[in-house]
C-alpha cells in the first residue's frame, strides 16, 4: 500500500514468537519524487524502517496476564513504541497508565494510595478520553494487583482483595462487573445486528413496494398508449374512406367529359 510517499509492505505475519500474539512485520519505506517525475526508492539501508506489530484482542479485559508480556518488550526495545486501538483512547490510554504505574513499583518509589489516580490523571494530560470508562479504570487496578500479588502479606488486605476466596474481596466484584459488561456489549452488539435485519427487510419491502407501484404505473401507461392508438387508427381509416370517396368523385367528374366528348365526335362521324 502507498500513502503518498510512503510505501508500507507486508513482509510476512509470525505467530511463534509468542504464543497469544499475531506478529506481523511491516517494511514502511520513504520515496520520493525526482527531475523526471518518476517515484524512485532512495537507498533502502537508509529510508526503510521495519515495524512489528503487535496484535492481541483483550477478551472483555479478563485476561491479567498478556500486559506484562508486551510491556515488557517494549521496555527492552531501543526504539519507541506505539500503543494503538480502535481509537486510540480507551484501551490504549488504559495499557500506558499501567506501563506508568508498574514504573512506580520498578523504580522503588515510596507507596501511595494514589499511584492509579496519578497515571491516570497523566495519561489523560497526553491524551484526551484515555481510559475511557470506568471498567478500564478498575483494570488498571486489577493489573497492578496481579503484579503486587505475591508481596501482600497481611491477611486481612490479601482477604479484601480476594486473593484468599474467589467469592470475595475486589477480584469477586471486579470479575462481577467484567461479566455484566460483557452482558450488555453482548446485547447491544445482537440488538444492532436486529436492527440492522429490520431495516433490511423493511428497505425489501419498500423496494418491492417501488417496484409493484412502478409496474403499475407502466401497464397503465402501456394501456393508455394502445386505447390513444386504437383512435388514431380508427380516425386514419375514417380520413382514409373519405379520400377514397372524393377521389372517385373527381374521377367521374373528370371522366365524364371525355366520354361526352367522345359521343359527340362518334355523332359528327
Amino acid at each position: 500500500m502507498q500513502f503518498g510517499p510512503i510505501v508500507v509492505k507486508n513482509i510476512g505475519v509470525d505467530g511463534t514468537v509468542d504464543p497469544i500474539f499475531n506478529v506481523t512485520r511491516l517494511s514502511v519505506t520513504r520515496t520520493r519524487r525526482t527531475d523526471s517525475s518518476v517515484m524512485l526508492s532512495i537507498k533502502e539501508e537508509e529510508e526503510t524502517l521495519i515495524v512489528e506489530h503487535w496484535q492481541w484482542d483483550w477478551q472483555f479485559l479478563r485476561d491479567v496476564h498478556w500486559p506484562f508480556r508486551v510491556l515488557r518488550k517494549a521496555r527492552l526495545l531501543g526504539s519507541p513504541t506505539i500503543v494503538q486501538c480502535a481509537d486510540g483512547c480507551g484501551r490504549s490510554g488504559t495499557l500506558v497508565a499501567i506501563e506508568a504505574v508498574l514504573m512506580q513499583f520498578l523504580r522503588g518509589a515510596p507507596l501511595d494510595d494514589s499511584y492509579v489516580l496519578t497515571a491516570s490523571v497523566f495519561t489523560r494530560l497526553q491524551r484526551r478520553h484515555s481510559i475511557a470508562s470506568p471498567i478500564h479504570y478498575l483494570y488498571i487496578y486489577r493489573v497492578a494487583l496481579q503484579w503486587i500479588q505475591p508481596y501482600v502479606s497481611s491477611f486481612s488486605d490479601r482477604l479484601a482483595l480476594g486473593l484468599y476466596w474467589e467469592s470475595l474481596g475486589f477480584i469477586s466484584k471486579f470479575e462481577s462487573m467484567i461479566k455484566e459488561h460483557q452482558k450488555k456489549i453482548l446485547d447491544e452488539l445482537v440488538f444492532s445486528l436486529g436492527e440492522r435485519e429490520k431495516q433490511t427487510d423493511n428497505d425489501s419491502q419498500l423496494w418491492a413496494t417501488l417496484t409493484a407501484n412502478v409496474a403499475t404505473i407502466a401497464i397503465a401507461s402501456l394501456e393508455k398508449h394502445r386505447k390513444w392508438k386504437r383512435k388514431d387508427d380508427y380516425s386514419n381509416t375514417e380520413n382514409g374512406d373519405d379520400q377514397l370517396s372524393q377521389d372517385g368523385e373527381a374521377t367521374t367528374e373528370i371522366t365524364a367529359p371525355v366520354e361526352a366528348t367522345a359521343g359527340l365526335q362518334r355523332e359528327q362521324t
